[in-house]
């Protein structure tokens, strides 16, 4: 295990919340996380952050952060990494596995739970992201709730909607493409390679990813759940419902925001680059609040 950056402890100055960067291990490859020390030293358990992918990842990490801060600020120590290959942490793009991001989610867990000596974990999952806290949570025995954010529920989802933004995009401007979605992605297939907005889709991720199900990755999850839509529905979508009621079948207790907004999920807004929600935040604080 690898320590904090030296001298790299800083303090928010919206919520006076240490925040530690380092780096860390996985499996041979060094990645990069962040440490949120909790206000209170209380054993509650520690929130760990999965992330999305590509173009999705620069979009929501502002708002990893401050939902973050916020958690520490209520006592909950709280862990952002990066996965391989992502931000600043090592790794080839082109070789990541799903299963490899996986275990980049357990590493993460393991190594906040030493620094805070958390017993259980908080899973906070965003967009793709839920995909790998729920593979995570179902390796392991240590999960106390969970929390999905718009959460993708089939890994081949991901990649049709990138290839499709795509798609929109060069619609725009003026570049009609002759090939359809599904003929991209068998080019995918083939060169191993296909470039989306601000990044590209890899043939090693996609195969590994495109037939994994939310659903059955929390077959036996009957915890305490956060289910957060963000989109411009007055009701939970089919899938969002169905994972609902799932979960509520097995016992456990889900808590539903429906958050009215349409976030450009993959591409970059040219007026605000991240996304922020006052009422993302302030659900997920007031669910964490409930977990006590």
């Amino acid at each position: 295990m690898q320590e904090p950056l030296s001298g790299s402890a800083i303090k928010s100055s919206s919520s006076a919340v240490e925040e530690v960067p380092l780096f860390f291990t996985s499996a041979g490859h060094t990645l990069y996380g962040v440490f949120h020390a909790p206000h209170h030293e209380r054993k509650k358990p520690v929130v760990i952050f999965c992330h999305s992918l590509g173009i999705e990842h620069m979009v929501t990490q502002r708002m990893e952060a401050l939902a973050a801060r916020n958690a520490a600020a209520a006592g909950f120590a709280a862990f952002r990494y990066h996965s391989r290959a992502h931000g600043d942490s090592s790794g080839n793009p082109a070789t990541v596995t799903f299963a490899e991001l996986v275990d980049d989610a357990c590493a993460a867990a393991d190594y906040a739970r030493k620094l805070c000596g958390a017993v259980q974990v908080i899973w906070i999952g965003v967009r793709f992201g839920c995909l790998t806290a729920a593979e995570a949570m179902a390796r392991r025995r240590d999960a106390a709730a969970l929390a999905l954010w718009e959460p993708i529920h089939q890994g081949n989802e991901y990649f049709r909607s990138a290839v499709r933004a795509m798609s929109f995009c060069q619609l725009a401007q003026g570049k009609r493409s002759a090939r359809t979605v599904d003929q991209q992605l068998k080019q995918l297939d083939t060169d191993g390679m296909l470039p989306v907005i601000g990044a590209h889709l890899h043939r090693a991720l996609r195969c590994s990813a495109e037939q994994v199900d939310l659903e059955r990755s929390l077959l036996n999850w009957h915890g305490n759940t956060l289910i957060a839509q963000v989109q411009r529905r007055p009701r939970l979508s089919a899938s969002n419902q169905r994972a609902c009621s799932l979960i509520e079948q097995r016992g456990g207790k889900v808590t539903v925001a429906l958050i009215n907004q349409e976030p450009a999920w993959s591409m970059l807004p040219l007026v605000q680059p991240q996304w922020t929600s006052k009422s993302m935040l302030a659900s997920t604080a007031e669910w964490l609040h409930g977990l006590e």
